[in-house]
């Protein structure tokens, strides 16, 4: 038989969550006794869109230069990440000139396509319809359970419901996958499900304290629904098929937020105006109804007590696809040195017209070292990122959670949760020694798979081969790899009809 490689990825989920609630995931307590594991070590920026992308290029967050789910021009002009952002080869594109066949689900920034391969893209791309994620369309012909495949759960009041429809929607997306996996004759399988992250954005911290509440109820109901699509692989492999299950993230509890913007326009690094720029922070529908809440946001976002009370009610309306809130205060951006446009990454972009710019960097770094201490950290990364004009300095905080809003205070004091930088990974197959793993990164995983696969990896990724598992040692076949400049891959993206 053909060899095959399963991926499943448990999207922000540690090896924390895994063992305290191991009454519903048993599968992955057996799998620790029965594979080579160990935590998996994601980029400096521990979020979703540069955490897959090193998972799928096998370079740091630096040297692929996406640091969000967002791009900025120098200008501030922003636009949503897609496959075409990424300028590295990724691994299923060098399968699949290695002439593998595969199938993968919810891959994120896989649209538009870049393999003539069988997909779903991911949540990440902003569309209502199915029948727009599937590739190629008639895939649904030969799955039909791929019709019923649903992007999101439903939105609901409560998060008690919301998470009774995340499970209804993880279930439903886990038949889609069992059907494939059943019918399907692919060499390399990915599934990534995404629910496990999202409930705990939700309850991270009353799910990892076990509370005995109807929340933590169903959040476990989830949770066994992941542990029973592991199951059911691990049931349905034979011999000569490998398994790799896989997170990006994991979560833990931060002292508060730290608010980037309200340090830099407090010390005058940046003007406001009403008829400045509106940098957003997420795509906006354009047939969304706007709706003002600057004022709202500055309040709530100056009282501790205000923010706690708020941030369900915004999350559930911010949900809703008619309702396209305005939360942050135009800039003058001509008049400004330095502001953070994303939500969430802690990059700071300096003005391109400034012509000092390494004082102005000495002096955000410095200033904010001597404001806050080792409590935030701020770094040049001028050097570091050659891509997508991905700015200048890092801020980073293993103290607070990052937020680019304006209040009256730089710190919002609070216990909240957010993503950490421990996921984990388990390897499984005949030629796998049962093992726990030193600490591997995120980017190593590119080289892994496609060493697995036979296939040959760039000699210009950061990531490195994680050979202890295996009682074979893998083949490393390092080239220079650059699908932009080969005839074969010319705009594979050309012939393809979402």
């Amino acid at each position: 038989m053909k060899k095959k490689l399963i991926i499943l990825g448990i999207d922000g989920t540690g090896l924390e969550m895994v063992n305290k609630q191991i009454d519903c995931m048993p599968t992955m307590k057996k799998l620790m006794g029965k594979s080579a594991w160990g935590v998996l070590k994601g980029t400096d920026i521990s979020i979703t869109a540069p955490l897959w992308i090193s998972f799928q290029t096998g370079k740091d967050v630096f040297n692929h230069g996406i640091t969000n789910f967002m791009l900025f021009d120098e200008n501030l002009n922003e636009k949503f990440v897609d496959s075409n952002a990424i300028k590295d080869p990724t691994y299923y594109e060098i399968l699949d000139n290695c002439g593998k066949k595969q199938f993968m689900m919810n891959m994120i920034f896989s649209k538009p396509a870049k393999i003539a391969g069988d997909m779903v893209c991911s949540w990440l791309t902003f569309d209502d319809e199915t029948t727009e994620l599937i590739h190629p369309k008639n895939l649904s012909e030969k799955f039909p359970k791929l019709k019923n495949y649903k992007v999101f759960p439903d939105n609901a009041l409560t998060i008690k419901k919301r998470l009774k429809n995340h499970l209804e929607q993880l279930k439903t997306n886990n038949e889609c996958f069992k059907e494939v996996y059943d019918k399907g004759d692919y060499d390399v399988y990915f599934y990534l499900m995404s629910n496990t992250d999202w409930i705990q954005h939700l309850a991270y911290e009353e799910i990892i304290n076990d509370k005995k509440t109807g929340i933590v109820k169903n959040a476990k109901k989830i949770l066994k629904e992941v542990d029973s699509t592991v199951k059911y692989v691990l049931d349905n492999m034979d011999d000569d098929t490998e398994l790799v299950v896989v997170s990006d993230h994991g979560f833990k509890m931060y002292d508060g937020k730290f608010l980037i913007n309200t340090w830099l326009y407090k010390n005058g690094y940046f003007k406001l105006s009403k008829e400045g720029k509106d940098v957003k922070e997420w795509k906006s529908n354009k047939k969304s109804m706007k709706i003002n809440i600057r004022w709202l946001t500055k309040m709530v976002k100056s009282n501790p007590f205000l923010l706690k009370l708020s941030e369900p009610v915004y999350r559930l309306l911010s949900d809703l696809n008619f309702i396209d809130f305005e939360k942050r205060e135009k800039i003058e951006w001509g008049e400004s040195i330095a502001y953070c446009p994303s939500f969430v990454d802690g990059i700071v972009y300096i003005n391109h017209n400034i012509k000092d710019k390494d004082k102005v960097v000495n002096d955000i770094i410095s200033g904010l070292k001597k404001d806050f201490g080792d409590d935030i950290k701020a770094v040049d990364i001028r050097e570091k990122i050659n891509r997508n004009n991905a700015g200048d300095i890092w801020v980073s905080s293993e103290k607070y959670e990052f937020d680019s809003s304006i209040a009256k205070n730089s710190i919002i004091p609070g216990k909240r949760s957010f993503h950490d930088h421990e996921g984990f990974v388990f390897f499984y197959g005949k030629n796998v020694k049962p093992q726990k793993l030193p600490t591997k990164d995120i980017y190593d995983m590119m080289p892994t798979l496609l060493s697995m696969m036979d296939c040959p990896f760039p000699n210009d990724i950061d990531g490195k081969v994680i050979q202890e598992p295996f009682i074979k040692p893998l083949k490393e076949k390092k080239e220079k790899i650059n699908f932009n400049n080969k005839k074969e891959m010319k705009n594979i993206i050309d012939d393809i009809k979402f």
